[in-house]
């Protein structure tokens, strides 16, 4: 895909992650900084602004990373207990 198809495709999953509540108010000024980036007028000379697309990849990356690591521990946390309790009833 080209950059500014991998800049559309990361911008719309990033936008999911906004709007249920999982980004941080840092990541969500990085976010907003490569959408100002990547909006900005260009010539086919020029061509789409990489960095856009390149910091858009990196805070997803960092944000699916982050989620993996909380899924983790929510694991390690319930080792079956859940599962324990239901069996009990």
């Amino acid at each position: 895909m080209s950059a500014q198809q991998n800049y559309i495709t990361h911008k719309n999953d990033l936008e999911r992650y906004y709007q249920q509540g999982l980004m941080s108010s840092d990541e969500i000024n990085d976010f907003n900084e490569a959408k100002r980036i990547g909006e900005q007028p260009y010539s086919i000379a020029s061509g789409f602004p990489f960095k856009a697309t390149e910091l858009m990849k990196n805070l997803l990356d960092d944000i699916r990373k982050r989620e993996a690591k909380e899924a983790l521990v929510k694991s390690k946390r319930n080792d079956g207990s859940t599962f324990r309790a239901g069996i009990a009833r």
